[in-house]
C-alpha cells in the first residue's frame, strides 16, 4: 500500500538519470520534497490522489535538481505537519 502523500513530505528514492538515452540508477537513495502530483501519462497536474485508474506521479525537489517519480518509487522520510486552519 502506497502511503498518502502530501506536498510538502520529506521522501527518500533512488534518482535516475539518464545519459546517452540510456537511464542509470543511483545505488544510494536521495532525499527530496513533493512539490506537486502530476497524471504520468498526460502531464497534467492532480489534486485528487484518490483516483485508481491512473498513474501518478510526484515532482519532487532536492539534491538532484527538480524531477519526477513515480509515487510508488517513494518511501516517506517525514510527513509535513500541518496546522489546524482557524
Amino acid at each position: 500500500m502506497i502511503p498518502r502523500f502530501k506536498v510538502g513530505d520529506l521522501v527518500s528514492y533512488y534518482p535516475v538519470d539518464v545519459v546517452y538515452n540510456e537511464a542509470i540508477v543511483s545505488e544510494e537513495r536521495t532525499q527530496a520534497i513533493i512539490t506537486g502530483f502530476y497524471d504520468h501519462e498526460t502531464g497534467e497536474r492532480i489534486s485528487d490522489l484518490s483516483k485508481d485508474n491512473i498513474l501518478i506521479e510526484a515532482s519532487v525537489i532536492g539534491s538532484h535538481g527538480s524531477q519526477r517519480v513515480l509515487m510508488t518509487d517513494l518511501q516517506l522520510v517525514s510527513a509535513v505537519q500541518r496546522s489546524p486552519s482557524c
